[in-house]
């Protein structure tokens, strides 16, 4: 995967020379001030007088070598000066056994990067956490961030999660609170119990009497996911500007727990597009859609698709290409449209589509040797040789769907 590594010295020269927009007007330059966290410090909180002067537009250089934990609360950089947090010239190495790995708090307008140092193809890495822990957290209204070029391996939860639940108190809550423009890319993520990515809260509706946040404008890509016990990435509540694309991710689902293992899964509340990803050797479905409508998924490629949950049989595995359905966020008349994917070997059917609220297009796609084929033509039942590339669940389904040039090949 391409990587682009910035030195800090180069970061350092981009940042001095960007005019300050507020400023522009005064033809005024923005000096940004270094700070440096030490190795001795875990707890960096910027509402104490020790890191209130870090501010808007500054840079933090973490301090190189291996520590327990770091967690960073109260820091607001602004919309147009990110407070910038970056390793200086080596690697920040975390393990511990403890609940987490890294932790954001209560932080808006900041960039957490692994690029200030060129020979160092991730400066960050969280190499073990506790039991049922993630590595990255970010959360308490953390909000308008940027977090790239990390390695989080070997946590006891979702490598990275990025949400604030919702409380009684209602400030996290929905109409209170909206998670806005976050962007994760070129990170590494392997080995985790959880998921690779767990972006968003996975109930939208009412959960114990409370509305989780919404996110507006979340981007994830060119990040490479490999060997997750869960999906490996996982978004909700993105009701707007929801992109995933160019995406590497291989050996998802590892725990096999069923419903819990695809390669990515586009949650309730969620809409947008899914595109330019490879997904290969997962336990689960490759791309599993249950969205907020409107959403598309295009250019992906999909191989092997469910082989590793019960490679032995195929009869009642479930497991697709891309699988399409409602959930009770799914708005009606809205569209889901799955276009221009090659889906190569699936456990049984290429797509499988149970929508009934949406119009669907499955247009142009490229589907070889679906593992149904075989059970289809000797089930007894209805179902075709033609329903194991695409199969539309019920009359429903059918009536709402159009397909157009796609390629169905077996051998």
């Amino acid at each position: 995967m391409k990587k682009t590594f910035i030195h800090l010295s180069i970061l350092l020269f981009a940042l001095t020379s960007c005019k300050n927009e507020d400023l522009i007007n005064n033809s005024t330059l923005f000096t940004p001030v270094t700070h440096t966290i030490s190795l001795s410090e875990n707890y960096i909180d910027g509402s104490t007088p020790k890191y209130s002067n870090i501010m808007p537009g500054d840079i933090v250089i973490i301090e190189p070598g291996k520590r327990e934990y770091l967690k960073f609360q109260n820091f607001k950089g602004s919309e147009s000066q990110y407070i910038t947090f970056t390793n200086g010239a080596g690697q920040v190495l975390i393990e511990n056994d403890l609940s987490y790995g890294i932790a954001f708090e209560n932080c808006q307008f900041f960039r957490f990067l692994g690029n200030g140092e060129s020979s160092i193809d991730y400066g960050i890495k969280i190499g073990r956490t506790g039991a049922s822990a993630s590595g990255l957290g970010l959360s308490k209204l953390s909000s308008d961030f940027e977090i790239a070029y990390i390695e989080i391996a070997n946590t006891g939860f979702a490598g990275i999660m990025s949400k604030s639940d919702p409380v009684a108190d209602g400030t996290a809550n929905r109409g209170n609170f909206t998670q806005r423009n976050t962007v994760f890319h070129d990170n590494y993520i392997h080995e985790t119990k959880g998921e690779g990515f767990y972006l968003g809260y996975s109930r939208f509706f009412e959960y114990k009497g409370y509305l989780a946040h919404e996110i507006h404008g979340i981007k994830v890509y060119n990040n490479l996911v490999i060997d997750t016990g869960l999906d490996g990435i996982q978004v909700g509540c993105a009701t707007q500007n929801c992109e995933i694309y160019n995406n590497t991710i291989i050996g998802s689902g590892k725990s096999k727990e069923f419903g819990q293992m695809s390669g990515i899964q586009v949650g309730g509340g969620t809409t947008g597009k899914v595109y330019n990803n490879l997904i290969k050797d997962g336990s689960g479905i490759g791309i599993f859609l249950q969205g907020y409508g409107d959403n598309e998924v295009y250019n992906n490629t999909i191989v092997n698709a469910g082989w590793n949950y019960a490679p032995t049989t195929i009869e009642n595995s479930a497991i697709y290409g891309i699988f399409c359905t409602d959930d009770e966020t799914t708005r009606e008349n809205s569209f889901y449209k799955i276009r221009d994917n090659l889906i190569i070997s699936p456990k049984t059917d290429g797509i499988r589509s149970y929508s009934k609220k949406t119009k669907q297009e499955f247009t142009d796609n490229s589907i070889i040797n679906p593992g149904a084929i075989q059970v289809y033509e000797n089930d007894n039942t209805s179902r075709t040789r033609a329903d194991a590339f695409i199969f539309l669940g019920n009359s429903s389904v059918k009536s709402q769907s159009t397909l157009s040039g796609n390629k169905f090949i077996s051998y």
